[in-house]
This record gives structure tokens, sequence and C-alpha cells, in this order.
């Protein structure tokens, strides 16, 4: 009965939060001087009451079951729109709208196209948002897309596309998959080898699968044999664009509470207002339900004003479609799931900053899947800083993907060239205003026993639900996840399979993190001594598996594992002439725990005259003893590992300097 109630009791303050959002962005709407009378043009006079055609300084409505049609021919123009009906955009021709804030009601529809028909590629549909005095809105909700209605957009769909190689001084780029719908006067964003070395392109002409641009590549463009790089085109005929490209004169656009939305081939530029290099004006609420303004904060930065934000639409009731969209330009992150329920998928993103693609609070649905991001700029601080993890101010150093939420798929995307990691599972927590912790229903686990009896988890125990095919080269760090599943008993590993990154300083990063299988991934560093780590598990993580991996060109380390809990490395193949293969780092047993194995097995050391660990000193037990003070153990071949205390001299005595432990004998349990 009591599981129950607090699950009734979170339902209620949901909806309770929910509703207030709603009569908050309701109340920045003022009276309207210009009302649709009738179903008709925009342009047509018998259209509005008093026969008065909306200007710049009109504030419309569209009431419940009128619809008002724009058409070609046409330039739309008003302050603000308020649809309660319906607003359609003819596909018959090229359309626009200017406007300040475009805010749609509960039930309402926003249409430009169809499913079946979408909006022609020869013609456009442009709404150019001005910028917002923000009168009557101390939120800022406004200035902007605020569409609490039925959403349903369908432009052209360009796909990104694959290149084997694009040579430097050379006009012309052959691609190795198709250019759907890619035209003459496009622009392109080719991703780099290193940071800062991606370039924005037009094109000039199209034979095949080949196609010229505007002028010749500044840099050379070329994978390691066998891969390939990508380029994304930023044109789509349906664009949401802000006129100014000052950060807090920027519209943004906030799907509200209704999951009835597909937005497919839409360019979002220069749109998105909240600024991850400056710290959040926010509240940071504490469970006890205080808050308090934070010391430090941006003024009026708020959080939630992004290029596409799908904001609570819940779980039950749909499932958001984001398709094939261009995120062009943002000074904070791009395309963000906030518990909501969507498939997020083949989309480009250039130039966001803090992040592409985010799972907001911890409980969201759906996936992010086959999509790229490149030259994903952000703040070079310490990931842990503390002045924006008091404010629950994340995801502002320069990730592809950021995952504040564990549950949603990541699969099949491309991270290109951004200034902190392709893909970063954060697992603290996100404390909501009026929410208190955001927690995943026990129906939508993998297992709903997991939750317990309460049937609810806290979002940050959640493990990784899939994380699959996905690729990160040119940047510092491919991928790191922190605080995700170490601390959480009974729950399900995190499946980390056939990830590919190149060209990067590290690898895989996997920091105060647990019960990870990390399957078949392939790693190529940035050449030594460029690069450090293939996969660093930091001394505090626990129970991490390697499973056919391959590694190399790392200078530092291919595998620096944890001993903590049951690991190992099965099979595969490390590549580490300058560095060490493996190294197991001190055995200190973490307090609770009485388990410390590290199992390696079938591992094909190149070259072989490095295959070895490098294991630290015996450590000294504790004086007095404690329960959980128990020795490791490390095997490789079925053999025990042991230290080099605990023999006279190596077996052979021919041992490579740096091998610190030897290998053989009777495995003794400890």
């Amino acid at each position: 009965m009591f599981s129950l109630l607090l699950a009734l009791a979170i339902g209620t303050v949901f909806d309770d939060v929910v509703n207030a959002e709603m009569e908050a962005v309701r109340a920045t709407f003022p009276a309207p001087t210009v009302t649709a009378v009738m179903d008709g043009d925009w342009s047509e006079q018998n259209t509005w009451g008093g026969g008065t055609v909306p200007d710049l300084n009109s504030n419309v409505e569209i009431p419940l079951a009128r619809t008002v049609t724009i058409r070609g021919g046409f330039p739309a123009v008003a302050k603000k729109v308020f649809v309660k009906g319906k607003l359609i955009f003819s596909d018959e021709g090229s359309t626009s709208l200017k406007v300040e804030t475009l805010l749609s009601e509960a039930h309402s529809l926003v249409q430009i196209g169809t499913q079946t028909e979408p909006l022609p590629a020869q013609f456009t549909s442009t709404i150019t948002f001005t910028p917002s005095d923000f009168t009557n809105d101390p939120k800022r909700f406004g200035g902007g897309a605020v569409l609490m209605g039925e959403v349903k957009l369908f432009g052209t769909r360009k796909p990104w596309s694959s290149f084997a190689v694009a040579n430097k001084a050379s006009n012309t780029i052959l691609f190795n998959s198709p250019l759907t719908n890619w035209a003459v006067n496009d622009r392109i964003v080719i991703a780099g080898n290193k940071i800062g070395e991606h370039e924005l392109k037009t094109i000039t002409g199209i034979a095949g699968l080949t196609v010229t641009l505007d002028s010749p590549l500044a840099f050379q463009h070329s994978p390691p044999p066998g891969l390939t790089m990508q380029a994304g085109n930023l044109t789509r005929n349906i664009t949401f664009k802000s006129e100014s490209t000052d950060a807090q004169g920027r519209a943004h656009t906030m799907l509200m509470h209704d999951p009835n939305v597909v937005i497919q081939g839409v360019a979002f530029k220069d749109m998105g207002r909240t600024d991850k290099s400056l710290p959040l004006t926010t509240y940071k609420f504490y469970e006890n339900g205080q808050e308090f303004a934070p010391p430090n904060a941006g003024e009026f930065n708020f959080p939630g004003r992004y290029a596409i934000h799908l904001h609570r639409h819940g779980f039950d009731n749909g499932v958001a479609v984001i398709d094939s969209c261009v995120i062009d330009s943002t000074p904070g992150w791009g395309c963000v799931n906030h518990s909501s329920n969507a498939e997020i998928k083949n989309n480009v993103a250039y130039n966001t900053y803090g992040a592409a693609f985010v799972s907001e609070a911890g409980d969201e649905l759906g996936s992010f899947n086959g999509n790229l991001a490149i030259h994903v700029p952000g703040l070079a601080i310490n990931i842990l800083d503390q002045n924006r993890i008091f404010l629950v101010d994340t995801g502002f150093s320069g990730s592809a993907v950021w995952a504040n939420g564990h549950n949603v798929s990541i699969v099949n995307n491309v991270a290109a060239n951004c200034k902190s990691s392709g893909y970063t599972y954060w697992g603290k927590g996100f404390f909501q205003h009026g929410l208190s912790g955001t927690y995943v229903d026990a129906k939508y686990l993998l297992d709903p026993s997991w939750a317990g009896p309460t049937q609810k988890m806290f979002g940050a125990f959640v493990n990784a639900r899939e994380f699959r095919g996905n690729v990160a080269y040119g940047q510092n760090t491919a991928y790191d996840s922190w605080f995700m599943g170490r601390d959480v008993t009974n729950i399900s590993r995190s499946p980390l399979d056939n990830f590919l990154a190149w060209g990067v300083n590290l690898g895989m990063l996997i920091t105060y993190t647990g019960n990870v299988d990390v399957n078949n991934p392939v790693l190529i560093g940035n050449n030594p001594p460029n690069s450090s780590f293939g996969i660093n598990i930091d001394a505090v993580s626990l129970n991490v598996n390697v499973t056919n991996p391959n590694i190399k060109n790392f200078g530092i380390t291919g595998i620096s594992g944890s001993a903590r809990g049951v690991n190992s490395i099965i099979g595969g193949i490390i590549e580490s002439p300058n560095g060490t293969a493996i190294a197991i780092p001190n055995l200190n047993p973490i307090s609770g725990t009485t388990v410390h194995d590290y199992t390696v097995s079938d591992v094909n050391f190149v070259p072989l005259s490095k295959w070895y660990f490098t294991v630290p000193a015996k450590p000294a037990p504790a004086v007095p003893p404690k329960p959980y003070d128990v020795l490791g153990r490390i095997f490789y071949g079925g053999q025990r590992v042991h230290y080099l205390e605990d023999a006279a001299s190596f077996p052979g005595g021919n041992t490579p300097t740096k091998f610190k432990a030897w290998i053989g004998g009777s495995p003794v349990m400890p």
C-alpha cells in the first residue's frame, strides 16, 4: 500500500508541475489584438475580426476550431501568435512567417506538409523569430516556438554521408554512400581528423557520388585504412531561425507536454538561448523542499531554452520523433529529451555548445539513433567543477551525446571533433525544481524487479540500457562514464557493444562506474606520445569485463583496469609497443567488498616481447585487520599472477624490466 501511495504521490506532483508550467506560459501572452473569426488564409481580410490582416505589432489568436492557412506569395508577420486551433503552412508554394513568439495551446495543431507528402523540395517554408522584449515574461518562456499541442512538420530529408578520403587542396569529394536529395547550393560540414579541422563548404556541383565544393579543402581528411569519415548536409527546406545571433536574443523551440510531435527535415539555425559557456540562472532544489538563489548564476541564463527541447511529454501517450533535422549553431544544447519518450534519429548537429544530443533529467525513454555531431565546443574546465554541479548545471564540456538518462538507447551515432568526449554517461542524478529527484517507473525498466517495493528507481542508479555501434574520432576522449551503476546491486550490466574510436587521446574512461561489459571495442589512439589509454578504468570502478578488444597506438597503457570486484579481459589484441599492455592498479579493497579478482585470458599481445602486466606492490594488510581486507587475485591463462614480493626471483630469470609480477605456480586462493 505504501509503495502504491508513493507512486501515486510522485505522479500527482508531476501533473501539478506540468499544469503550473502551462499556466505560466499562457500568462505570457497578452490580450489579442487580431483574432481569426473564420477559417481562411492568413492574407485574407475576411479571416480576421475587423478585416485587419496582422502586422508586425499584432498579437494574433487563432481560436479553437479555427484553421488559418499561410500560403505562398504572402509573407505572414506578427508580434505574437497564439494557436488554439490550427495553423497550416501550404505545401503548394514557398511560405514564411516572421514572429517574436509562436505559442500553441494543448490540442492545437501546427503543420507543414504530411508524412506521405512532405513539403516538395522546390519549395521552402521559413519561420523567422525576431528578438523578444520579454514583457510579462520574467522566466523568458517566450521568444521562439513554445508549442503545447500537436506538431507535424515534414520537410525534405537529406541524410548525412560518408567518404574514404578528402584531399587537402582538392575541391571535390567522392562519397561512398548515397547523397539523397543533396543539391547545388546546399551547405555541408565535413568532419576533420582533429579538433579545429572540420570545414564548412557550399556545393557547386554533383555528379553521381562526387561533390564539387565552392573552394579547395584546407585540411587533409583521411581516416585509418578501411574506415570512413562523414559530412552532414546543413540545408533543409523548412527552417526555424533566429533573426538575432546574440545568445540572449535568440529564439528557442520548446515542445511541451504533448508527445504528438513529428519533425522531419527541418533546420534549426541559430536557435537556442541557454548558454552553456556560462553558469545557469536556476535553483538548487533539495529533497526537503527548500530552494534558494545560487551564487554566481548567469543573469537571465535560464535552463531549458534549447534549439529543440522535448519537454515533459510523459511516457504512456506516444513517442515523439525528431528525424533528419539539422541543429546549426547554438550557444547551448542541441536536441534535448527531457522526461519524454522520443526517437531522435538521423539528425545532423553542428556547433552545439556543451552537448549535441541530451537526455536531461534521468527518466527519459526512447533512442538516439544514427545521428551525426561535428564540432561540439565546450568549456575547458573540470567536468566535476563544483560551482557548476552545485547549480545542477552539467553537460558544458563538449560531448556529442550527454546521457543523464541511462534508459535511452544510444545506437549507430557518429561523434567527431568534440571538445571533451563523444559520449558521456552522467550518473549524479537530477533534482528538478518542484519534483525533487528524478525516478524511473518500474514498468519502463528492462527488469521491473530492480525498482523494489517502491516501484520507482532513482534515474541515476539505472545502468545503460543499450550502447551499440557508435563511432567517435578526431577528439580528446571517445567515451566516458561517471557515477553509473557502481553502488547498486541486483541490476543488469551496462552493455557497451561494438564501439569504434580513432584519432583520440583516450579511448574509454570508465570512472566511478560498475557492472559494465565492454564488448568488441576497436580503439585506435592518436599515436604516442599524444595518446594515453585505450581503456582507463579508474581504481574505484568495479565489475568491468572487456571482451575481444582491438586496441593500438596508445602511449601509456592499452587497458588500465580496476581490480575491485570481479573483472576480466578476454580475447582480442592489445598492441602497445611503447607502453604497458595491461596495468592493474592497487588492489586495496573497497569498503564492504570481499572479492577482488581479475581474469585475463587469450589476449594477443603485440609485440610479443611486450606482453606484460604492470602490477603494484603488494598491499600491506590493515592493522588491525578489517573484515573486508581481502588480497586481490589476478589470473592469466588460468594461472595466478603473483606479486613480486611473493617469490625470491622470477621464474625463468629473463623478465622484461617493466614486468612487475610473475605468472605460474599453483593458484593459491587468499
